[in-house]
C-alpha cells in the first residue's frame, strides 16, 4: 500500500471545497488542475500510483492520517461533496439506512416501506445491525413512512 506522505506529495486536499488538485504530475500542464475523475457510480475518483481511490477515501486519509475503517457515508448524500465535513466513517448498516431515496424497485414510493398485498397494508420495515426490524402495518404509505423516519431519526 502506498504512503500517505506519497499521496500528500502528488496532491493537495482543499477541506473547504472537497477538491483534490495535483501537486505534481508527469504532464506539467495538470499541475494545479482538479485530479478527480467522475464515476458512471456517482463518486469522484483519483487515477494515481496505477490505481483508482475514491475522493471520499482519499480526503479521509488527508484528514485522519489513516484510512477509514468501514464505509464513508456522505451525510447530505451527494456523492460529489467531498468536504470532511459532509463525511463520516460508518457501518454499512448506518450507512444504508441514512439513504433518502428508495431503491429502483420500489413500489410504494417511500423508503423503508412495501404494499402487503394479501393483508391491503403497507409495512414499514428497516434493516439494523444485519436484521430487518418490523415497524408495523398501516393503511397508507405516508402513515409507514412516518414510522420509518421516527425510527430512523432514533437510531
Amino acid at each position: 500500500q502506498v504512503s500517505i506522505d506519497k499521496f500528500k506529495e502528488e496532491l493537495h486536499y482543499d477541506k473547504l471545497t472537497g477538491r483534490f488538485l495535483w501537486l505534481k504530475h508527469k504532464k506539467a500542464e495538470r499541475i494545479g488542475l482538479y485530479a478527480e475523475k467522475d464515476h458512471p457510480n456517482g463518486y469522484r475518483q483519483i487515477y494515481i500510483f496505477k490505481r483508482n481511490y475514491l475522493a471520499h477515501r482519499l480526503a479521509w486519509v488527508f484528514s485522519f492520517g489513516s484510512w477509514p475503517e468501514n464505509h464513508i457515508d456522505h451525510i447530505n448524500e451527494d456523492k460529489k461533496d467531498n468536504r470532511i465535513g459532509n463525511l463520516r466513517d460508518v457501518s454499512q448498516s448506518i450507512n444504508l439506512a441514512n439513504q433518502k431515496n428508495p431503491q429502483r424497485n420500489n413500489t410504494s414510493g417511500y423508503r423503508g416501506v412495501s404494499f402487503k398485498k394479501r393483508i391491503s397494508k403497507f409495512h414499514a420495515q428497516i434493516f439494523v445491525n444485519k436484521k430487518y426490524n418490523s415497524l408495523g402495518y398501516f393503511d397508507s404509505a405516508e402513515e409507514a413512512h412516518k414510522a420509518y423516519l421516527k425510527f430512523k431519526e432514533q437510531i
